[in-house]
């Protein structure tokens, strides 16, 4: 290897390294710019002062070690100390559906609306938003909660 080749490489190896620190260290791109000025450098060298062959090699290896990186800062992206590691749970007091919803399973009521598939329910004097698994229901019919999915509650018809 030449020793005029040096430079080229050492300023992609160091955009390479300022990709992952833009990972690491979000700074609004700041470190995408300074490593898009350190390819850019790099290759600007290459073609002044190699061959055209050299210089295209060059932009090949870019285009597949660059994405290579990304990715691989990505995936430091999850150990950084600014992403955000907590998850919220019940523990932390936080819950993805109402205990009202769940208590509403088996329950009878009547679709207040026509239900195609999701409309008003009435259970026990309370007005509830209620979808099927994709059945037409007329305003009316007795209807029976089988699940609450989410902040979703699902009725069928109720069938004695």
């Amino acid at each position: 290897m030449s020793s005029n080749l040096l430079v080229p490489i050492t300023l992609q190896i160091l955009g390479c390294a300022v990709i992952i620190t833009e990972c690491l260290i979000p700074t609004a791109g700041i470190l995408a710019l300074v490593s898009a000025g350190l390819f850019g450098s790099s290759l600007y060298i290459i073609f002044t002062h190699f061959s055209k062959t050299v210089a295209f090699g060059f932009v090949v290896a870019d285009s597949v070690i660059i994405p290579v990186v990304v990715l691989i800062g990505l995936r430091f992206l999850a150990h950084s100390p600014f992403a955000l590691r907590t998850q919220l749970g019940k523990k932390e007091g936080v819950q993805s559906q109402s205990d009202d919803l769940i208590k509403l399973i088996g329950h009878t009521g009547v679709a207040l609306s026509l239900l195609r598939p999701s409309g008003i329910g009435q259970f026990e004097h309370q007005r509830i938003d209620v979808t099927t698994h994709g059945e037409f229901l007329e305003q009316g019919t007795p209807i029976r909660v089988i699940a609450a999915e989410g902040n979703q509650v699902i009725v069928t018809r109720n069938i004695p």
